[in-house]
């Protein structure tokens, strides 16, 4: 071996104490590998942060994503972790799934705009959001789309256009009977 390998092995065989328990219950210093340290490091990231890996979601929760109306910027993580703490709180699935149900009917008949829906983790937050009734309060005229408006103006431009017409050529067009239109002649 040469001194370059020799060096590596050395450093690659650092080591390190770290404190333990022994069989009698006294702490104690052991030596540990850097690789070994790194595992330990990772099991202990996996105990702190329970975070289901992908596709390992139950199929409840999975349920109640595919039903949340979509939002921006939403996090499944965060939303699963959420999650987890109503199921851990005894909060039955079925209930949260019903309410996903529930706000995104009600999103859709407010048509609320994607960046004003809660975020998924909020909603199945300790505030409980979920168990909310979710109805429309009011009954609520549809909307004009901004296509429907343009062709209104369309009509309304030929309409006007034809009534022009009709006047260069010496014919009125039929007024509309609505009891408040009058006519009168322009001199």
């Amino acid at each position: 071996m040469t001194t370059d390998h020799m060096e590596l092995r050395a450093a690659a065989e650092l080591r390190w104490t770290v404190p333990a328990t022994n069989a009698t219950g006294n702490y104690t210093l052991v030596s540990v590998t850097q690789v070994a340290l790194q595992e330990l490091l990772a099991a202990y990231d996996a105990l702190a942060h329970p975070a289901a890996p992908k596709g390992k979601y139950s199929a409840e929760f999975e349920e109640a994503w595919s039903e949340y109306p979509k939002r921006p910027g939403a996090s499944k993580a965060a939303t699963w972790k959420a999650w987890q703490a109503r199921i851990k709180a005894k909060v039955s699935p079925e209930v949260m799934v019903e309410g996903a149900r529930r706000y995104a009917a009600y999103c859709k008949a407010e048509r609320t705009e994607p960046q004003f829906i809660k975020q998924p983790a909020t909603f199945f937050g300790p505030d409980e959001h979920y168990e909310a009734d979710w109805v429309v309060a009011r009954a609520t005229a549809p909307r004009r789309q901004l296509g429907d408006r343009r062709q209104e103006m369309e009509d309304q431009r030929q309409q006007a256009s034809a009534d022009a017409k009709a006047r260069l050529m010496g014919r009125r067009p039929p007024a509309p009977d609505d009891g408040m239109t009058f006519e009168m002649e322009l001199v």
